[in-house]
């Protein structure tokens, strides 16, 4: 389940909700890092909307492709 659109939704939720601690978990149970969920936003743009450097460093630190991370793009076509 972690590993589906179920589990990325769970995962930026938790990064939506300051809930680092909580997203470390999903993460480690096999929620994606990059993918977005059903708006289009990935874990990296939820902390980013929340200025939440914790988590935004954190999610940095874990994906080795940093390029692809910061190209992608929501519904809105921002990134």
């Amino acid at each position: 389940l972690l590993n589906s659109a179920e589990g990325s939704r769970c995962l930026t939720q938790a990064i939506r909700c300051g809930h680092l601690p909580i997203a470390r978990l999903l993460h480690q149970h096999g929620a994606s890092l990059t993918s977005p969920d059903s708006e289009n936003v990935t874990p990296l743009m939820a902390a980013s909307m929340r200025g939440d450097v914790q988590c935004m460093r954190w999610l940095w630190d874990q994906v080795e492709d940093k390029q692809g991370m910061v190209r992608m793009r929501n519904q809105h076509g921002l990134t």
